[in-house]
């Protein structure tokens, strides 16, 4: 891609530097595996055979309902947690959520490729968490609680997801704010918005967002039914004609920030800017609490944009919610479109990680984070999944949107005066409940030869 002046940028001092990253997702146990199953076009939601569904405990009358679903995206190496490293004895760890557990790791991991693993840091480290409802793992461990004297207390805090952000911040020495919150599946994206906040007005130096996303048992399929939110063949097609729902996925992620002449100062490693964000709500405007509205999520991606000092015309593309849900596909599209106004056709790309790995619910936005932080950094943008061909109801006539169905280089803009702009895309999360979160990126920019 050609190179852009430095002027064009028009930095507005509100920019943050994403300074490390990691995650564990549906097929891949870290970020370079991610990356790769991405770029190569895998569609990494395991499918079950009857022999596996069977011994994870499903029943085999189940295996002969027509509309018994054997897919998943399974969440890697969820069994594994080095307890004595994290200072957890057997018991605790045993008892402790799965998703917690894996968050413990990955917000080190995070932490360790932005190079801030070594212990004394002096930096004050924000931890701003999110994680998904785990009723089978809290019936059982209460049950062995309340079995075991004294271990009630105990087990009432090893399995509440709301004490995985504290949790982390003591076992890892954090001392910035550490706080946890769900806003369904926009929580991640949301904890995102919520640590730039945090870091523009100084109540932490760098910040770590992140989120997990689990329903067990997580090796088993689901039950399909019409006109609800689950694909009736386990895979998700966003924005195309066969489009009919979503598929579950696990996995957890995380990624570190830093103000960015903090992070130029330091010498950090930076993988993309995060330009602009915004959080709302969608209030009372739809037919019903758990429905989107278009109001809402385009109310939050023109604020994203304002808070940004970007124009729509400066975007490349859009890393979608994207479910492939009957109803959420063509809402959504309807929103960038007021978001972006009309443009030229076929300039800006949109797709969806969830045709990948599946709908990690509250990992989801952190996910599509990473996945766009690695587009900015490498130029190129995977092909969203399973498009063939656009949804009917679905109208991108007059707007700049096109489906990215086949790989592709990042197209760069320009400016009105013909200069090559930084590439800039856009990240959305929304969340059962209406609560709405856009991020948005933009290239790092390029390090200063020496004096």
């Amino acid at each position: 891609m050609p190179e852009h002046k430095e002027s064009e940028r028009g930095h507005t001092g509100l920019e943050l530097a994403v300074i490390g990253m990691a995650g564990r997702f549906p097929g891949a146990e870290n970020l370079d595996a991610f990356w790769s199953n991405l770029v190569e076009g895998v569609d990494a939601v395991s499918r079950f055979t009857d022999e596996e569904l069977i011994a994870a405990g499903v029943a085999p009358k189940d295996l002969g309902d027509e509309n018994y679903v054997p897919a998943r995206g399974v969440f890697p190496r969820l069994e594994s947690f080095d307890s004595t490293f994290f200072n957890y004895t057997p018991a605790d760890a045993s008892m402790l959520d799965p998703q917690v557990r894996a968050l413990h790791e990955e917000v080190y991991h995070a932490l360790e490729d932005a190079g801030y693993s070594a212990e004394g840091r002096s930096e004050s480290i924000g931890l701003f968490l999110g994680a998904t409802n785990n009723v089978p793992w809290e019936s059982h461990t209460l049950r062995t609680a309340l079995s075991r004297s004294g271990m009630l207390f105990a087990g009432m805090q090893l399995n509440d997801k709301d004490f995985a952000a504290t949790r982390i911040a003591y076992t890892l020495g954090l001392k910035g704010p550490a706080l946890a919150l769900h806003t369904g599946c926009s929580t991640s994206l949301v904890a995102v918005d919520m640590a730039c906040r945090y870091l523009w007005t100084g109540a932490c130096q760098i910040a770590v967002a992140g989120g997990s996303g689990l329903t067990l048992p997580h090796r088993r399929g689901y039950r399909y039914q019409p006109n609800m939110i689950h694909s009736p063949d386990g895979r998700c097609r966003a924005f195309d004609k066969s489009a009919a729902g979503t598929v579950e996925g696990n996995g957890a992620g995380a990624v570190v920030l830093k103000r960015l002449e903090t992070a130029l100062r330091d010498g950090d490693r930076i993988y993309a800017l995060i330009k602009g964000s915004a959080t709302n709500n969608d209030g009372n405007r739809k037919v019903g609490y758990a429905a989107p509205s278009i109001e809402g999520q385009a109310e939050v991606i023109r604020k994203a944009h304002r808070v940004a000092k970007v124009t729509p015309a400066q975007l490349s593309y859009v890393e979608t919610h994207g479910t492939g849900t009957a109803l959420g596909d063509p809402i959504e599209v309807e929103a960038l479109r007021k978001a972006f106004g009309p443009g030229p056709a076929g300039t800006v790309g949109i797709g969806s990680l969830k045709s990948n790995i599946g709908h990690l619910d509250t990992a989801a936005g952190v996910a599509s984070l990473i996945k766009a932080c690695k587009i900015v950094e490498s130029g190129t943008v995977p092909e969203s999944l399973h498009f063939e061909e656009l949804n009917p109801v679905i109208s991108l006539d007059g707007s700049p949107f096109y489906v990215v169905g086949r790989q592709e280089e990042l197209r760069r803009k320009q400016s009105p005066a013909q200069h090559a702009l930084p590439v800039r895309v856009g990240v959305s999360a929304f969340g059962i409940g209406g609560t709405n979160a856009h991020v948005v990126l933009e290239e790092a920019p390029r390090p200063k030869p020496p004096a």
